[in-house]
């Protein structure tokens, strides 16, 4: 019995601590459920910040990419400015060293080419000087003194330009007061051929008889010639001259056959060492010769020996020996280098000794001085023969010219030119090759009076040899220093 009873007490115990244990399990299990529950919540709770946070942070992510990219793009636009700035000012700085360098560049260019153009004239008068032969020690000098001698004449003809606007503005007023007064009463201003009315030239298709003069201004007479100062050899300018309608005889004559010539000229040409200036003198001037109906002879006076140049007695020989071939009328002093640039320029004589070669290139087309008788001149025989021809005395290249003005002075001529752009020349370029500039030209021009009757044609003595050629006629002479010495004068 009490066995069983503590058996029971024994179940119940079991069932009790049964009970207790399922009691404690359901407890343990409530609390493991809220603890799910709580640890749900909490992990609930975890997301939620964690996406709160992760929108934070994108958010974040995005203000600061709009921040970069606004900071970036206002870099980007700064710099830009910069750089352009930069760039600005760079090409203001190299433009303005570029235009420093143009002007330096051209400043030391400038520099250099005076010194070049200095050095080569230095040259060119040595070479002058020395030549093919050995150069005297007063060359340089020489040749300083002969532009210093144009600077001086260039500034006298300046002068003279304003002396005759003076003349011109005078002359205005003048007749201003005339017709004010109502005078008609002409005041002589003693027109030169330049301001005379000129003749007006023949028209094309005039006529004339074989048994009429010569007119002066003929309607084949164009004006300006068109030059062509190449070299060509003497055959070609025979060849294109002798087969035209009316060929040049032998010896270089010419005359027309439609009209009586209104002059018989002899063109005279001192010549030394010019084999290539007389081919391009001939083919310019025969034909303009042709066309003014003048009948014409070419003398070539050709200096032999080594004594220095002397165009003046050169001059008075080929007169001579002119003379005795045919009775001209008119005389031409032609330098072998002159080409003329207008067939309006005439080359007959008149009742005064005339200049032709008034305005050439080398000196810009200007007169250098009004007593510059230079380069072409023509006097009638009779005048030539009245002055007693060129002076023999001046050994060497300038001051015969001079010389021949003082003469025709003193005969009591005065010299005519012809007017407006008439007497235009153009000069073949030459350095006077081998030949010295006379240095006592100023001495003998102070005593050109006392000379005259002494030193000229009649105290020529010498012995020529002519040569009939196809375009000219050739007359060789040598010449010496005792014809005509200095130191008589």
């Amino acid at each position: 019995m009490i066995c069983m009873v503590k058996m029971k007490i024994m179940e119940r115990r079991r069932r009790s601590a049964r009970e207790g244990k399922r009691e404690q399990e359901a407890r343990c299990g409530e609390n493991e459920g809220f603890a799910r529950e709580d640890t749900d919540t909490a992990n609930g709770q975890g997301r939620h910040a964690a996406v709160v946070s992760e929108r934070k942070i994108s958010l974040g992510l995005v203000l600061l990419v709009v921040v970069l990219v606004l900071v970036v793009s206002v870099s980007v636009v700064v710099l830009v400015l910069v750089v352009s700035v930069l760039v600005v000012l760079l090409v203001l700085v190299v433009s303005v060293l570029v235009v420093v360098l143009v002007l330096v560049l051209v400043l030391v260019v400038s520099v250099l080419v005076v010194v070049l153009v200095l050095v080569v004239s230095v040259l060119v008068v040595l070479m002058v000087c020395v030549g093919v032969t050995v150069c005297t020690k007063s060359c340089v000098k020489n040749d300083v003194n002969e532009y210093l001698f144009m600077v001086q004449a260039r500034g006298m003809k300046i002068r003279e330009n304003m002396r005759n606007i003076g003349a011109q503005v005078l002359e205005q007023v003048v007749r201003s007061a005339y017709s004010a007064n109502g005078t008609d009463y002409l005041y002589d201003f003693n027109l030169s051929e330049t301001v005379a009315p000129p003749t007006p030239y023949l028209p094309v298709g005039f006529t004339y008889l074989p048994t009429d003069i010569c007119p002066e201004k003929l309607p084949t007479m164009k004006g300006r010639l068109k030059l062509d100062m190449s070299e060509i050899s003497l055959g070609k300018v025979e060849k294109n001259l002798l087969k035209s309608d009316s060929p040049i005889r032998l010896g270089g004559h010419w005359k027309p056959h439609d009209c009586i010539p209104r002059w018989k000229v002899a063109i005279l040409v001192p010549f030394r060492n010019r084999h290539e200036h007389l081919p391009i003198l001939l083919r310019h001037l025969i034909p303009v010769l042709q066309r003014q109906r003048l009948q014409f002879g070419f003398y070539v006076i050709e200096q032999a020996g080594d004594e220095p140049f002397n165009r003046a007695m050169l001059f008075n020989v080929g007169f001579k020996e002119a003379m005795k071939d045919v009775p001209w009328d008119c005389m031409i002093f032609h330098d072998v280098d002159h080409i003329l640039e207008n067939d309006r320029n005439y080359y007959g004589c008149s009742g005064m000794p005339r200049h032709f070669a008034v305005k050439l290139n080398k000196y810009s087309y200007m007169l250098p001085y009004d007593e510059f008788f230079g380069g072409v001149s023509g006097l009638t025989a009779k005048q030539f023969q009245k002055i007693n021809g060129f002076p023999n005395a001046f050994w060497g290249w300038g001051g015969e010219d001079d010389d021949l003005w003082n003469r025709v002075q003193y005969a009591g001529y005065t010299v005519s030119r012809p007017s407006g752009d008439l007497g235009r020349y153009m000069s073949i370029p030459h350095h006077h090759r081998g030949e010295v500039q006379f240095l006592g030209r100023y001495t003998l021009l102070r005593h050109s009076k006392e000379r005259q009757r002494l030193d000229g044609l009649n105290n020529l003595n010498y012995s020529p040899l002519v040569a009939r050629r196809n375009l000219y006629t050739n007359i060789t002479v040598t010449l010496n220093r005792d014809l005509a010495p200095i130191t008589d004068y």
